[in-house]
C-alpha cells in the first residue's frame, strides 16, 4: 500500500521543552490512523509541522512522495492536505456558506474549475448543515461550529484530512454519527489522521493507532492492541481502564 505521509525524525523544541522528539511514523493510502496521547505529549505540535503552521527543528515531512518540509500552509493545502483545529474559529459574521467557501477557494488545486458554491454546499450536506447554509456562523453552537469545520476542510477536496479533536464536547449520542462521517470520509477516498481523546472513537473507527508520550512514539498497532498494552495504559488509559 502507497505511503500517503511520513515523517521522518521530526523534532520542534519551545525553548527548553522538547515537543516532538524524534518522532518518525507512516500513514498509508486509504487508513484511519489515530494519534492518541496524553496532553503535552505532541499530538498538535505534529499537525501544525505536517500543515506548515510550524517549522520542525529537525527531520522532514513528506506527503503523497513529496517533501513538503518547511511548506507555507497554503501551499501544503493546495498539494491536498488539510485539517481543522481543536479552537474553531469560523468567520463569525459570515453565513455558513461562504465560510465553506473560503475552504473551497483556499484549498483549489492549479486550474480549479469547480463552483465553489456548489462545492461548499456539497460540504454542508455531507456533515449535515446544509438547512442551515444561510445562518451566520455566529449563530452556531460550539458543536455545530466544529462540524463547519470539517466541512470547510472536506470542500478543499483533500487527499489528506487532520481532524485534530473534533468530537471533543460531543455528547455520547453524537459520537456514532462522528465515526460515521470519519468512514465515509475514507470511503471519499480521503486518507484520515485524528487526534482524539474519546476511546471509544478511536476504537470505533481507526484501522491503526499511533501513541505518543513526551513528544516520542510510544506504541503503535490495532485500537485492540493499544488498549491492552501495558505501556500505554500506564501512561495514559489508566489503570481504571484496564481492569475493564
Amino acid at each position: 500500500m502507497t505511503v500517503m505521509l511520513e515523517l521522518q525524525d521530526v523534532r520542534k523544541s519551545f525553548g527548553g521543552l522538547r515537543a516532538l522528539d524524534g518522532l518518525s511514523l507512516e500513514v498509508r493510502e486509504g487508513e484511519i490512523v489515530g494519534l492518541i496521547g496524553p496532553n503535552g505529549s505532541g499530538k498538535s505540535t505534529a499537525f501544525n509541522i505536517i500543515s506548515g503552521a510550524l517549522k520542525s527543528d529537525h527531520g522532514t515531512v513528506v506527503f503523497a512522495g513529496r517533501d513538503i518540509t518547511g511548506l507555507p500552509p497554503h501551499r501544503i493545502s493546495q498539494l491536498g492536505v488539510a485539517r481543522t483545529f481543536q479552537v474553531v474559529r469560523p468567520f463569525r459574521n459570515l453565513t455558513a456558506l461562504q465560510n465553506v467557501e473560503a475552504g473551497v477557494l483556499f484549498g483549489r488545486r492549479d486550474g480549479g474549475s469547480e463552483d465553489p458554491r456548489e462545492a461548499a454546499m456539497a460540504a454542508l450536506e455531507r456533515v449535515g448543515l446544509a438547512a442551515k447554509a444561510e445562518r451566520p456562523a455566529s449563530s452556531f453552537t460550539i458543536v455545530e461550529r466544529k462540524w463547519l469545520e470539517v466541512a470547510r476542510a472536506l470542500a478543499s477536496q483533500p487527499k489528506l484530512m487532520l481532524l485534530d479533536e473534533f468530537m471533543a464536547g460531543l455528547t455520547p449520542h453524537e459520537i456514532p454519527a462522528a465515526v460515521e462521517l470519519i468512514k465515509s470520509i475514507r470511503e471519499s477516498g480521503v486518507t484520515v489522521v485524528v487526534v482524539e481523546h474519546v476511546i471509544k472513537a478511536i476504537t470505533g473507527a481507526c484501522d491503526r493507532v499511533v501513541v505518543l508520550d513526551a513528544g516520542r512514539k510510544l506504541a503503535e498497532g490495532t485500537p485492540d492492541e493499544i488498549v491492552e498494552d501495558p505501556a500505554v495504559i500506564a501512561a495514559y488509559l489508566g489503570t481504571r481502564h484496564a481492569r475493564g
